[in-house]
């Protein structure tokens, strides 16, 4: 059997990784770096969730320093939780610092209106 090698990838490599090993950890635990993707009908309580885990997230050792939120609408729903900023358009990588944990938040984005090139 072939055996895959494991390459190095300096990008990955400067990126504190987190892990969460308390017996008392919640859901709210979310390791840096993550990717979480919430799907369902409008209504459903997405959102609802999503700002929930990141209050949770925030009462722990190592809360986020950052919290930018993408949104094509102009919906104070997540002024509660005192976002850094909030957009209407995708940002760009150098939106974000190496050394500060930032939570990107893409909130009822439609996507069928990008342009595919």
């Amino acid at each position: 059997m072939s055996k895959i090698a494991i390459l190095g990838n300096a990008d990955k490599e400067r990126i504190k990784k987190e892990s969460w090993k308390d017996k008392d950890r919640t859901l709210g635990c979310i390791p840096h770096p993550c990717r979480i993707l919430y799907l369902g009908r409008p209504g459903c309580g997405k959102t609802n969730l999503a700002k929930n885990l990141f209050l949770q997230h925030q009462l722990t050792k190592n809360p986020f320093k950052e919290l930018i939120i993408v949104s094509p609408d102009t919906s104070d729903e997540w002024l509660d939780a005192q976002p850094t900023m909030v957009i209407n358009d995708l940002p760009g990588a150098e939106i974000f610092n190496a050394d500060k944990k930032t939570l990107l938040v893409i909130d009822d984005y439609e996507l069928t209106g990008l342009n595919q090139s």
